[in-house]
């Protein structure tokens, strides 16, 4: 049974993380854009402007999704399903324009609030304020459009239409990167043209989804939904909203303490290292409906014990990769495009970001039975003190570390949020963690890491080879430290034996 239900998960985590991992792959494809058209400083304003929609999207669903995705699945007639369709779109209508019209009126403070850099002269501040204000407006209509985007994208995923949902994905993101390409490297729009592409991209999305949903929604309100839906999902507000801080609070904090050039080169080695959260999304997405299936089975708790040592040693796999070869794409990039030498004072944070996301990947993990138990009003607890270890840890150590105390703290935080998810789960839903398996991966992967550092310094003839050693070195390391079980390692070696003899025989 385990083994058929992973390779169903699997199938489902590709399929779901596709339109992700198209994402993922057209970022990765117009980094070189960005850091060759961009400069540190735009950088910086870019992912401060990407900070304001990040809350807004948040305000503006109101974890609506979140509620219609859990209550799905308590409805099993047609006709409840699409009232509760409507109670959702019912919701949203009233939220965003409720929101929308105070924040569109005071935009320009709001942006005030957002851009500051310590370098710069009053007069090029406020030069600085009038050029990039509007941005703030584009990507406030852009969050109206992409908050009712989401339902569309959980009602594929609750009804297992995982194929859909993957050609719908890769096509939004195709038609992203093109536009984005048309607009920054061809029109030269910069960061403008990079906002305004959101822009289209969510309202054109929008629309195609509508008769997708039209035959899916009931025009009756339902009351006793909607106040259902406001229950589950509002809870979650303050909790999505500080996971999200969680991830770019500190490029403002940096941007208080710094300047806007610096979180344009701390935002660059955090692109870099956040690469494993395709892998995290991609898992959660089909684990998280799949593990409300099948958390009554009396072997349910094993199970995802299992599958979550799984999961987590391959985030540290993919973490052990992005650290060791970080210098060797940015080495890469400056020898086809000659890319500003600022952006190098990026790597020193990679390791500590891809490993932070370990940390995010575990809470992902650990916070299932806050879920399966519908204790969500834990979720504001867990990520409030969090957020709070975030703040205070940003405020501490960038003004003596820099850039690298922001990513020392993405590692702290991360860790606390994945424990009180983990001490809260486990009052409701007992899951006996395999701690001396994942102790043994996580040390194994941040020696290979610690020992690839003593190599940097050498030429890259010499580097490149003992970094592909050192990463194939962690899986055998593993088997070395006796990290398998008995039936794995025997699972393996019949494998590898079957193999091996099908190859003689040809």
């Amino acid at each position: 049974m385990l083994k058929g239900e992973i390779k169903k998960i699997t199938r489902k985590s590709i399929a779901y993380s596709l339109g992700d991992f198209i994402n993922y792959i057209i970022n990765f494809l117009l980094f070189p854009v960005y850091i060759k058209m961009l400069t540190p400083r735009e950088y910086g304003i870019l992912l401060l402007v990407t900070l304001f929609g990040t809350l807004v999207r948040m305000l503006m669903r109101l974890g609506l999704n979140d509620g219609f995705m859990r209550l799905y699945f308590d409805y099993t007639d047609q006709r409840s399903r699409k009232e509760l369709l409507g109670a959702t779109y019912y919701g949203l209508s009233t939220i965003n324009i409720i929101l929308f019209i105070p924040l569109y009126l005071f935009i320009d403070k709001i942006a005030w609030l957002f851009l500051y850099d310590a370098d710069l002269p009053p007069d090029q501040m406020s030069h600085l304020l009038s050029t990039y204000t509007p941005l703030f407006t584009v990507m406030l209509i852009a969050c109206f459009a992409r908050s009712f985007l989401n339902i569309p994208f959980t009602l594929l995923r609750t009804e297992e239409r995982a194929r859909t949902f993957a050609a719908i994905s890769v096509v939004r993101f195709l038609a992203n990167m093109i536009l984005k390409v048309i607009f920054v490297a061809v029109l030269k729009w910069n960061i403008h043209g990079i906002v305004m592409v959101d822009l289209i991209t969510s309202f054109f999305f929008t629309a195609a989804f509508m008769p997708l949903v039209w035959r899916k929604v009931s025009l009756r309100l339902n009351l006793k939904m909607l106040k259902d839906l406001l229950s589950f999902g509002v809870p979650k507000v303050p909790h999505n909203m500080a996971h999200h801080l969680l991830n770019q609070a500190d490029r403002y904090i940096i941007s208080r303490f710094l300047n806007l050039a610096s979180v344009g080169i701390y935002g660059i080695g955090y692109t870099i290292g956040m690469a494993l959260k395709f892998f995290t999304y991609a898992f959660n997405m089909a684990w998280a409906p799949h593990s409300f299936k099948i958390h009554s089975e009396p072997d349910a708790p094993k199970r995802i014990a299992r599958f979550s040592t799984y999961h987590l040693v391959f985030q540290l796999f993919i973490a052990v990769g992005i650290s060791l070869f970080a210098r060797e794409l940015l080495v890469l990039l400056d020898a086809l495009l000659g890319i500003n030498p600022q952006w190098f004072d990026a790597l020193p944070i990679v390791p500590l970001i891809a490993f932070a996301y370990v940390f995010q990947a575990a809470y992902f993990l650990t916070n299932i039975g806050i879920s399966i138990s519908k204790k969500t009003r834990y979720y504001p607890v867990v990520t409030g003190i969090s957020l709070a270890v975030n703040i205070a840890f940003n405020i501490t150590l960038i003004p003596v570390l820099g850039i690298i105390g922001a990513a020392v703290t993405a590692n702290i935080s991360y860790a606390v949020m994945a424990y009180l998810a983990l001490l809260f789960g486990q009052r409701y839903y007992k899951i006996s963690w395999e701690w001396r398996r994942l102790l043994k991966a996580f040390l194994s992967a941040v020696a290979i890491v610690i020992a690839s550092k003593f190599i940097d310094g050498l030429a890259i003839t010499i580097r490149f080879p003992c970094k592909v050693l050192l990463f194939i070195l962690y899986p055998f390391l593993l088997w070395h430290l006796r990290f398998l079980l008995k039936e794995e390692a025997n699972s393996i070696k019949r494998f590898l034996t079957k193999r091996l003899s099908s190859k003689g025989k040809d």
